[in-house]
């Protein structure tokens, strides 16, 4: 017996245009997702990763400053006559010469570490030792300079000293004080001298091999806001910024250029505010704080926090 089809079976041999249209667009939006997560997941990684050699650069400077490691170009001195010390490639008995730090500088996508020159005697008396910055007269030369790229992962957005804590809500340079350079200065203390008997680390020449030689020894740091700074200065501003920075005469505690001044190793730290260029994160590093003038921390934010 021959069996016809029921009325009401269809037979159906493939999708309707509509159907069709549906199953493009759901596929092209997991598509989008997946893409984009895994877009997200790798920009995540390369702003950590870039973080993490910001901070350990950052902390490189720091640790040559605690190990009194300094380099001077074969050839050159550094000499300090009645003025600011400067490097010179022409020896001489007039004035002793120190290092006494770094300044960090920020610019737009890179970063610049000077060394720091300053007298080790007294303008007035040279018997007597220098013990603070206004006795140093400190300068910078640009023959021991480095400028340092900054990962392309990020993006900095502002240095500031903060004036309170922050809290896990807030991030960035909210309520602090805007400036674009600091300096890590190896003073035991600005009103005495260290353990050692000299209050800062002294140049003591070259060797007949020409080769540097160094007071070495892990000498504790000063963590020290430049005042008027900015981001983006040229390198002839932190030259003169530098070159002008003393002790404020009625706070030993901070220092000066004209009228503007800066706590020494503020109470809150130094916070450098950071975004990823490639997602939605953003990150604070943060310089100093409790206590600790020589301490760098990440703190990790979700969304851009500058």
């Amino acid at each position: 017996m021959i069996f016809g089809k029921k009325k009401n079976q269809t037979s159906r041999n493939g999708f309707t245009i509509i159907e069709t249209m549906i199953f493009l667009a759901i596929s092209g939006l997991m598509v989008a997702v997946t893409i984009n997560s895994i877009i997200g997941k790798q920009g995540n990684t390369e702003f950590k990763t870039g973080l993490n050699i910001l901070r350990d650069n950052l902390s490189l400077s720091l640790t040559n400053i605690l190990n009194g490691n300094y380099q001077l170009p074969s050839g050159h001195y550094c000499l300090a006559g009645s003025a600011q010390p400067e490097i010179s490639t022409t020896p001489s008995s007039s004035g002793s010469c120190t290092f006494l730090g770094e300044v960090v500088s920020f610019e737009a996508k890179t970063y610049t570490v000077y060394t720091v020159l300053g007298r080790t005697h007294e303008t007035s008396n040279p018997n007597l030792l220098a013990t603070n910055i206004t006795q140093a007269m400190p300068s910078v030369s640009p023959l021991i300079s480095q400028s340092f790229q900054i990962p392309e992962s990020i993006q900095i957005k502002c240095l500031g000293v903060l004036e309170s804590k922050l809290s896990s809500a807030n991030s960035g340079c909210q309520g602090s004080q805007p400036i674009g350079s600091f300096a890590l200065i190896s003073f035991t203390g600005f009103n005495g001298e260290n353990s050692s008997g000299t209050s800062l680390q002294a140049y003591q020449g070259s060797s007949t091999s020409g080769t540097p030689i160094l007071n070495n020894g892990s000498l504790q740091v000063e963590l020290i806001p430049i005042p008027d700074s900015s981001l983006n200065n040229k390198p002839s501003v932190i030259s003169s910024l530098i070159s002008n920075l003393n002790n404020c005469t009625d706070n030993i505690n901070t220092v000066c250029i004209g009228k503007y001044q800066e706590p020494i190793n503020p109470q809150n730290g130094i916070i450098l505010c950071l975004n990823s260029g490639t997602n939605n994160e953003s990150s604070d590093l943060i310089f100093g704080g409790n206590n600790s003038p020589s301490s760098v921390t990440i703190k990790l934010f979700g969304s851009p926090g500058c």
